[in-house]
């Protein structure tokens, strides 16, 4: 029996009426979380280089924070263990300065010094190359090389100008342990803040929400920094054993390079080749350096990720690459640092909005009330299998 047209078309225009005030509803707030999302973004654009202090600061307290609450659950007072804490730090620094950098300026006085003779050598092999296979004169082969080795040199010396005068840099390498040690200082406090913002009927949600964050975010970020270091010291170790110059600078900077995937490997493998060659290490420097990183990758794949990082928490390299790609070209070195973090948190409420969406009127209208696409199978595959 259908509906007459006094009551039955009155109720589906209210119901029509009310899913309409919901939609506009919905767009309402849409548009306020976008307008404020410009927002903040203009701000990061604005703020990314008086901000970066901060940030790497607030990093590295909430890497450390479950340390420092490790020392709190054995009843050490919090500032204690921040005191032992910091001259754990101040002690490595100095065995770094005492120990590791007067070699590491043995080694580089070194190199710097055999500077010309490497150019040189460069120089007498492409002139050779040059003449014997492609015909070119003495002379046109001096420009082109003088030309060459110019312009690298403009852009060195530039580099290190630029690396020399960066007040930003150096208000960066001062602000970052006060920021560090307030943050570590205040942590628990900090993170209950923001909660005094959301209204008390959603406390249970964010709740939930922010500790998967945390235990996604802050299990990769502590994996991470324990993956890079623990690479650094094996290309470190590795590479000074087999006798590359400046291999244990070179292992240190790949190790540190390694926070994004495949861009540590890379670079340390093209410096050290790179040192073999002009130091003539002969072979036996090509196979060690190639032993060095093929233990330390394979160490990594299957034994120092997987146990370190574990599974559950890890990302998808590729999803890494991108997010620190898009990072660093939207607000520089700022983005690439808070790239991964931020698409990890973004990757828990994506997933909340595709199960909301799921269970939406427009999605299951219509649908099997069972219906599951993880088991659906393509059309014609039942006639197929009979």
């Amino acid at each position: 029996m259908s509906p007459s047209p006094e009551t039955g078309g009155s109720d589906v225009d209210e119901r029509r009426w009310q899913s309409h005030r919901r939609y506009l509803y919905l767009l309402a707030k849409l548009t306020l979380v976008a307008v404020i999302a410009a927002v903040a973004w203009q701000v990061m654009v604005v703020l990314s280089s008086i901000l970066m202090p901060a940030v790497i600061g607030l990093a590295l307290a909430y890497v450390c924070d479950p340390l420092i609450d490790a020392f709190e659950r054995r009843r050490v007072p919090r500032g204690l263990a921040i005191a032992v804490f910091a001259l754990v730090i101040l002690g490595l620094l100095g065995v770094l300065v005492v120990v590791v950098l007067p070699a590491f300026a043995t080694q580089f006085a070194d190199v710097v010094q055999k500077m010309p003779v490497w150019v040189d050598d460069l120089y007498q092999t492409i002139a050779r190359v040059a003449r014997e296979r492609f015909g070119y004169s003495g002379a046109e082969v001096e420009a082109a090389t003088r030309k060459m080795l110019l312009s690298a040199q403009g852009a060195v010396l530039g580099l290190i100008k630029g690396l020399g005068t960066s007040i930003n840099a150096a208000i960066t390498a001062a602000l970052t342990p006060i920021f560090f040690f307030y943050f570590l200082k205040d942590f628990d406090r900090i993170k209950l803040k923001p909660l005094a913002l959301v209204p008390p009927r959603y406390h249970d949600y964010v709740l939930s929400r922010a500790r998967t964050m945390d235990h996604v975010v802050g299990g990769w970020l502590r994996g991470q920094v324990q993956v890079v270091t623990v690479l650094s010291a094996i290309y470190a170790v590795g590479l000074t054993i087999v006798g590359i110059k400046l291999g244990f600078a070179i292992g240190i900077v790949a190790g540190l390079l390694g926070f994004v995937p495949y861009v540590g490997a890379v670079t340390g493998i093209a410096l050290s080749l790179m040192m073999a060659v002009v130091e003539h290490g002969g072979w036996h420097a090509f196979v060690g350096v190639g032993i060095v990183f093929g233990v330390a990758l394979t160490l990594d794949a299957y034994l120092i990720t997987p146990r370190l990082v574990g599974s559950k928490v890890g990302m998808n390299p590729l999803l890494v690459i991108v997010a620190v790609l898009v990072g660093g070209s939207l607000f520089g070195v700022l983005g690439m640092m808070v790239a991964v973090p931020v698409t990890a948190a973004a990757g828990v409420l994506l997933a909340d909005a595709v199960a909301e969406y799921r269970k939406s009127a427009f999605f299951t209208q219509g649908a099997p009330p069972a219906a599951d696409v993880t088991t659906l199978e393509p059309p014609g595959s039942q006639d197929a299998a009979g």
